[in-house]
């Protein structure tokens, strides 16, 4: 009788990680298609640019006033097989796996492995977190150090722990300004509870923190040198300050309005259940009060000031929504409202599929502009043409776009692509040369630049 027990729970244990690994392979899978279906886009191109800069520029600031130098530190470590875009945003699906097994982990310590179920289905299928989880872009490494942060907060704070905390803390601000949205409020709300509740626990985090601040302060001195040029450089910010669209981006519904509202709907209810029979979890507290804290503060800051709300950069506010919506499906689950349950799983499913479709159809929504080199590169690749010549247009294209043809020419944009021999002419085009380019060469259309394709 022992031993049947024992193999019913074994049974029971292997059924529920079978689904598990279930989820995270359907959310590989999603996001590998993405890396390699995607054109190259303008921050993926600027990350790979700053990323070659020597340690020294990238270490003082200069490559990218507006993000701290982590990013680009660890991409340029991560480049030291291979620059190509596939193994770089395969960085991003890396962080992506790692934040599925924490928040699988932060479920298990708050509730159970329903719940842990929920969370990583929530955020597998999330229409916000898919957008960075495959590009080369420091966004989803911001998630994993929140989530990391996290865990080790619901953990016993001994002296290795709190050590540990500090690191992290210290990493994950130096490793994009995302990280300051989760980190400025937990600052606060660790200071209340210290003050009001008179906790250890919470004065021996707060100081923590600070102490991360100090170590964040030393790696990157000159922080407050470039700190006002990167507000103005999120100066763009401005037209998608209405809740309009930012409510939806967030809900990671965008356009689908059906979606939003019943997202919404699932994510406000969610708060009721958390403030009714929830107050008492500690990570709950948290990650609601810092997602209302950092948006309602960048929102604030951004009307009276200086646009900052950077829809990307507040990945706390979409954990919360995931944290949220999960928690409205367990407690449907709880209660043996199972249809409601089978009812809002396939909807989030549909809303992640229209999701994906929007980065071919209508990226824009996404905030997302492609380069259109890809395509270029295959009508040369049709033409069977030897090599390339370029040269700049009257309304000069921005040295990115053109780094952005070089990189895809060199074949570092798809896979199994060779290079395509090229060269930019950058002088006055003789009248031989006319004549050259009629007759060996024809020009490319639906570019950017003025490109030849010569046999």
């Amino acid at each position: 009788m022992r031993i049947a027990g024992l193999k019913k729970i074994f049974n029971q244990r292997l059924r529920k990680r079978r689904l598990f690994f279930i989820l995270l392979i359907l959310g590989v899978a999603a996001r590998l298609y993405l890396v390699f279906s995607l054109p190259i886009w303008g921050d993926e191109a600027y990350s790979i640019w700053a990323s070659e800069a020597s340690f020294l520029k990238i270490l003082s600031g200069a490559v990218d006033p507006v993000h701290p130098p982590g990013y680009y530190i660890f991409l340029k470590l991560w480049s030291v097989f291979s620059n190509h875009l596939i193994w770089l945003r395969l960085s991003s699906v890396f962080f992506f796996v790692i934040n599925v097994y924490f928040l699988y982990k932060i479920g298990l310590k708050t509730k159970d492995k329903i719940f842990s179920f929920f969370l990583v289905f929530f955020y597998i299928f999330s229409g916000y977190f898919v957008i960075f989880d495959w590009q080369v872009r420091m966004y989803a490494g911001v998630t994993t150090l929140i989530l990391i942060s996290l865990f080790l907060l619901l953990n016993k704070t001994d002296n290795k722990r709190l050590l540990l905390f500090t690191l992290v803390n210290a990493i994950g601000l130096y490793f994009d300004y995302g990280f300051f949205w989760y980190f400025i409020p937990l600052c606060f709300f660790l200071f209340f509870k210290m003050i009001f509740n008179k906790d250890k626990r919470c004065r021996n985090l707060f100081f923590s923190l600070i102490l991360s601040l100090v170590v964040f302060f030393v790696w990157f001195p000159f922080f407050f040198r470039y700190y006002q040029k990167g507000i103005l450089r999120v100066g763009w910010m401005r037209p998608y300050l209405s809740p309009l669209f930012f409510v939806p981006y967030f809900l990671g519904s965008h356009k689908n309005h059906i979606f939003t509202f019943l997202l919404l709907a699932m994510a406000l209810f969610g708060l009721y259940i958390f403030w009714q029979g929830n107050r008492k979890s500690e990570i709950f507290q948290i990650i609601t009060f810092c997602a209302f804290f950092s948006s309602y503060l960048a929102l604030l800051y951004s009307i009276l000031i200086s646009p900052i709300f950077h829809i990307r950069s507040l990945q706390i506010v979409g954990l919360a929504l995931v944290f949220l919506c999960s928690l409205v499906v367990y407690w449907l689950n709880k209660k043996k409202e199972n249809y409601l349950v089978f009812f809002i799983i396939p909807l989030v499913l549909v809303n992640f599929f229209l999701t994906t479709r929007m980065f071919s159809k209508n990226p824009g929504q996404l905030l997302l502009q492609f380069f259109p080199w890809r395509k270029v590169r295959v009508r040369i690749e049709e033409d069977e043409i030897n090599y390339v010549l370029f040269k700049r247009a009257k309304k000069l294209p921005t040295e990115l776009l053109i780094w952005g043809l070089k990189y895809t020419l060199d074949g570092k944009e798809t896979l199994f692509s060779k290079k395509i021999p090229h060269r930019e002419m950058t002088l006055p085009t003789s009248l031989t040369g006319l004549e050259y380019l009629k007759k060996n060469c024809e020009l490319i259309p639906d570019s950017l630049l003025r490109i030849y394709g010569c046999k």
